[in-house]
Order: structure tokens, then sequence, then C-alpha cells
């Protein structure tokens, strides 16, 4: 046998071992490394283009390669179950998401301090995931939780304070406390645009969560011009044809419609079917 044979197969044998010992230990080898922020990188992408579908399975190779490579309750366990939890959220397949949340949360609340901002995030996550499912007096004290955790961590001034502020003032408008949800949201929307612009997407959530509760307090035309500023303010940011965009429109062509100008709402409605349509 040729010597460069022979260091071959002694490179194959010592590549396999290492493979070995680092899945013995819990450390990833290189290649797993560079597959999982490759993922990580194409999840991103196809998140910020709205193609949640196609970015499903990639986060499912995601949690796949974070389970068998580290120990269970190691944080990027958790990273994973969010990860492919809000794509769960983005498809409104919130059963799914829940357990998913839970997991992550009961990840982090070991592995970190229990007023961490991570935690926070979870508890905000899951909180989100039973809101929509209808579970109001389960969300709510989540909420609060999330947000006393993020005010003592971060300040009162903080995009995430925003973040729970908005959430907290969906599950009021929900449970009809018109005036505590209109203040919790007009705060929400005074941090946001102060710490990042009036043209931020976040901005944008937040103006959607005021217009509904104009619109259900009956103030439409108040409701008609936050509508459309946060359709103007996501057109420019995610482009025409992004999922975000068809809520924004069937959210402006629901008002138009319930004020009897059909006549506008019905072409706001044919573009966001279009939008739907493409992903």
């Amino acid at each position: 046998m040729r010597l460069a044979e022979v260091i071959g197969k002694l490179d194959t044998m010592i590549a396999r071992a290492r493979a070995k010992l680092h899945n013995a230990f819990g450390f990833p080898t290189t290649e797993t490394l560079n597959e999982a922020a490759e993922l990580n990188n194409r999840i991103e992408e196809l998140h910020n283009a709205g193609r949640y579908a196609d970015a499903i399975p990639l986060a499912e190779r995601q949690l796949e390669i974070a389970e068998t490579t580290f120990d269970p309750k190691h944080p990027n366990v958790a990273v994973a179950l969010n990860n492919l939890a809000e794509l769960y959220v983005n498809l409104s397949r919130h059963a799914d998401a829940e357990p998913l949340f839970r997991r992550a949360l009961l990840i982090d609340e070991e592995g970190f301090d229990p007023h961490h901002s991570v935690v926070a995030s979870d508890l905000n996550s899951l909180a989100l995931a039973l809101l929509n499912t209808g579970r109001f007096d389960e969300a709510e004290p989540l909420v609060r939780r999330a947000l006393a955790i993020d005010e003592k961590c971060s300040g009162a001034d903080h995009p995430n304070v925003a973040r729970n502020l908005n959430n907290l003032g969906q599950l009021l408008l929900v449970t009809r406390r018109f005036g505590e949800a209109e203040t919790v949201m007009r705060r929400a929307l005074g941090i946001l645009e102060k710490s990042l612009g009036p043209g931020h997407p976040y901005v944008a959530s937040t103006l959607s969560s005021l217009a509904a509760l104009f619109s259900v307090t009956d103030r439409p035309l108040e409701a008609e011009a936050l509508y459309r500023r946060a359709l103007a303010i996501n057109e420019k940011y995610f482009g025409a044809d992004h999922p975000m965009i068809a809520t924004d429109l069937n959210n402006l062509a629901e008002l138009l419609r319930d004020t009897n100008r059909l006549s506008e709402a019905e072409p706001l409605l044919r573009r966001a079917h279009r939008i739907e349509e493409k992903n």
C-alpha cells in the first residue's frame, strides 16, 4: 500500500474518532456547526421573506441537530424550539407552537435567572400562543410577568417593554377593557417611535393594534388613519408582496366595508388575495 493511501486512511480514522468523541461528550463537530449556521441564516431569510412554510423543514432540522448535539436542557435547544414555534405561529398553527414554547420556557427558566430577559421573551411567546387560542386567563399573568421582568432588566423605555405592552393591550382589547388597552397601546407606541423610529415594523404592529381598538370603539376615522400608516410602513420595509401586507390590506378593507365603502374595500381584498396565493 502506498504511503499516501495509508495517510489517507489514517486521516479518515482520526476524523471518525474525533466525531465519536465530539458526540460522546456533547461537543458539536465543525461540520455540524457549519450546517447549523447555514440553516439559521436560511431560516432567517425565509422568515423575513414571509415564506414560513418553506422554513419549517429547515427549522425542524435545526431542532434535530440541537437535540442530538447538546444536552436536552441546553439553551441552544430552547433557541431551536422557539424558532420552529414562531414559524408555526406565523402559519396560525398555535396548537403546534404551544408545547414547543413551553419546553423552551422550562429550559431557560432553569438555565437563566428567572428574571432574565430571555425568560421574559419565552413568557411573551407562550402568552401569545395562548391568546391566539382564546385562553385569556392563562395568557394574562404570563404577559404581565414578562412585562415586569423587562421593565426591571431593560428599563421602562426599552423596545422589549413595548412588545409586552402591545401584547397586553391586545389581551385587554379582546377582553373588552378598552380604556386600559388604549393607555397601554399608546405607551407602547411612544416607546417604539422614540427608540426604533416611526418607520419600523414594530411601530406598524402597534398602530394596527391601536386601530383595531378604535374600530371596536366606533372611531373609524382614527382607525383608518392608523391602518393606512401601518400599511405604508410595512410596504416600505417588507415589499409589496409580503404576507404582512395582505394582513394590513384585509384589516383596512374590513374597516372600509364596515363603513359602507365597498367600492374602496374590493380592490384591497383582491390585492390581499393575490398576495396570499403567492405565499
